[in-house]
């Protein structure tokens, strides 16, 4: 590389014009956005009015400036452009894709609303408009609460349902519990900037043609433009991409003009029932806030032990709350349903662990091949898998929208959903248990799983059947005939997984030809195999009543949206309960109530091509080794990046 930092003239670049380096580097970019908030709330019921915020647009007075590192391999182009200035190309490097040694590592910093100034974030936490302008006085002087004008006072004590002449102090511990929510917000949105900062970068760079340039800069031939020419072959980037600078020209390439500067984050509180909201601002104090890999920042009201839960609780609230937004027009839908799984898994057998999951959302041979490299290295460690799989909020109304039970409609679309939620059990369940390849060992839980799951979703030919009726011999008939199609290939990859594991006495057991002792076996004592296939027959069900239960709910909003949300809240939880209560020890004694959001989701998605339209599901892979720097490695559906 020294040749390439001593050119200091045309001249410098040799006969052919052009020098070319390859090798290992890094990229140090720097960049600055604004971000603001998609805020949602279900609040209450007010005069019979339905209220709250879906899809609230919070411009936040907030700037995050962000410190990104790429390393991988690279290839560096110097030459002149167009108009004799000395140009520097970058780009990925023939035959290397981001993977093993390479990683993407952030920092970031923001510039808030200081405490004492008023922002829209603090007003949408106190649910009305009026906050906006009472709070900016409110906030520099509530410690002498009295002293405030009445026309102040008055209406931000009403507010604030904190009205009381001799208790000040009250006012000041309330409202500061309202700051305290506000900045913890903030405070967890740095994460969520973050994330989709590394997420956005790990994204364009893998879609990239190597033929396509990464950076792309012209510097003229000054000591100013030849010094930041120096500094980008080294791989700093900062200053070119923040700074103005008349000796260099900064030319279209895929990590300098595929950034958003600015940046949505969906934020999400919990409902509340109108006694709740009376008290709200007691509450916030003990709220937690929390960023997922989905990069949503939750607002939870309950303790971490009850947090799966309260989720779950919230995703079916939001399936049917939302949909009442999205269908009166009122929201632009921006907010989602996730689900995110996270498992730690041992290299060598990650790459079969996973490819179910992988074909399943759409992730091809790329994947598949980063997976495979990371079995090669097993000296250095587990690897963390997380995979995140989304729908968008306009989805939900399509629960709103389920015709009479019954009629040829709704067995369309809820035949639809019993597919997709036959199917994610059995993509999912046995990738869960079988994290831990010991557990095919067991084979008296094993057998009847890899049954279960070569068996398929059930196609019912009749108008009412929807899932495998345990009860009936031909039904169950049916179920081994398909499992026994599918059989084979699962025993195989089984038998792969313990080998690759070290465990060659077990994988005797999973030998292709072993198939059908294993099918038999299961026959004889299908007890496990009846209560999954049960299992499934529970969940439909309790998506049908969910169907039935959002139409209801469409038709007494018009006539009394008081009970409409009084009936929502206590079907949540309902529905959760039952859920949970099914997952919490689903199979071979371990629980897998984190599931119930996935159902959700694939429900939502399955019934939302019924009745609203089809939406290909989003899903970002990411891959990390324990204890070191995440290899940040990220697959998404082709049809919807992030």
């Amino acid at each position: 590389m020294s040749n390439a930092l001593l050119v200091a003239s045309p001249s410098d670049l040799g006969a052919e014009g052009r020098i070319v380096l390859e090798g290992r580097s890094q990229l140090n970019l720097q960049a600055s956005a604004g971000y603001g908030f998609d805020f949602h709330w279900l609040r209450e019921v007010t005069g019979n009015i339905l209220t709250g915020d879906f899809g609230l647009d919070l411009t936040a007075a907030a700037k995050a400036d962000l410190k990104l590192c790429l390393k991988d391999e690279f290839r560096r182009e110097i030459s002149l452009d167009e108009d004799g200035w000395l140009r520097l190309q970058v780009f990925r490097l023939s035959g290397h894709d981001l993977g093993l040694g390479a990683g993407i590592t952030a920092s970031v910093q923001a510039r808030v609303p200081l405490p004492e100034d008023c922002d829209s974030l603090l007003a949408a936490l106190l649910g009305t408009p009026q906050a906006q302008k009472l709070l900016g006085p409110a906030l520099r002087c509530y410690e002498d609460f009295q002293r405030l004008p009445a026309e102040i006072r008055q209406p931000l004590a009403e507010l604030l349902s904190i009205y009381s002449a001799h208790d000040m102090a009250d006012v000041g511990k309330k409202i500061e519990s309202v700051l305290k929510l506000r900045d913890r917000v903030y405070s967890k949105a740095l994460e969520a900037v973050r994330q989709k900062f590394v997420a956005r970068i790990g994204c364009l760079y893998q879609a990239s043609e190597q033929s396509a340039a990464l950076l792309d800069c012209s510097f003229k031939f000054t000591p100013a433009g030849l010094a930041a020419y120096r500094e980008a072959l080294q791989g700093d980037y900062a200053r070119l991409l923040t700074e103005e600078n008349a000796n260099v020209r900064l030319r279209q390439g895929r990590l300098t003009h595929g950034l958003s500067r600015e940046i949505r984050l969906e934020v999400h509180l919990p409902f509340m029932s109108r006694a709740q909201w009376r008290s709200r601002l007691e509450s916030f104090a003990s709220m937690e806030v929390e960023v997922g890999e989905d990069g949503r920042v939750m607002v939870y009201d309950v303790e971490a032990a009850h947090r799966v839960a309260a989720r779950d609780a919230y995703q079916s609230a939001l399936a049917l709350a939302g949909g009442v937004w999205v269908k009166s027009g009122e929201s632009e839908t921006r907010f989602t349903l996730t689900y995110t799984d996270q498992h730690v898994l041992k290299p060598q057998t990650a790459p079969l662990s996973l490819a179910p999951l992988l074909s399943a959302y759409g992730f091809g041979g790329d994947a598949q091949a980063c997976l495979e490299q990371l079995a090669l290295r097993p000296q250095e460690g587990d690897l963390e898998a997380s995979l995140t799989v989304e729908i968008p909020g306009k989805l939900v109304s399509a629960w709103l929208k389920t015709p009479p039970e019954r009629s040829t409609e709704f067995y369309r679309g809820f035949s639809s959903v019993s597919r997709a939620v036959q199917q994610a059990m059995r993509t999912w369940l046995p990738y869960a248990y079988f994290s831990q390849p010991e557990r095919y060992e067991d084979l008296g839980s094993a057998f009847p799983l890899l049954v279960y799951q070569a068996s398929g979703p059930f196609v019912g030919k009749t108008g009412v059947e929807l899932s495998y009726d345990v009860m009936s011999s031909k039904s169950m008939e049916v179920a081994y005939r398909t499992a026994a199609q599918n059989l084979p290939g699962l025993v195989q990859r089984a038998e792969q997984t313990l080998r690759a594991a070290g465990k060659n006495r077990s994988a005797e057991f999973y030998a292709p030809r072993q198939a059908q002792r294993i099918l038999a076996s299961v026959q004889r004592d299908n007890r496990l195999l009846r209560s999954l296939l049960s299992a499934d027959t529970f969940f439909i069900h309790e998506l049908v009543r969910l169907g039935n239960t959002g139409r209801q709910l469409s038709q007494q909003l018009d006539k009394n949206p008081q009970e409409a949300v009084k009936n929502l809240s206590k079907f949540a939880a309902q529905f959760v309960k039952a859920f949970h209560g099914k997952l919490r020890r689903l199979y071979g004694g371990q629980g897998f109530t984190a599931l119930s959001s996935l159902f959700l989701i694939e429900a939502t998605r399955a019934l939302g091509a019924a009745y609203v339209e089809p939406v290909p599901i989003a899903a970002k892979l990411h891959l990390k080794r324990q204890g070191s720097q995440p290899l940040d490695r990220f697959f998404t559906s082709p049809s919807a990046l992030p």
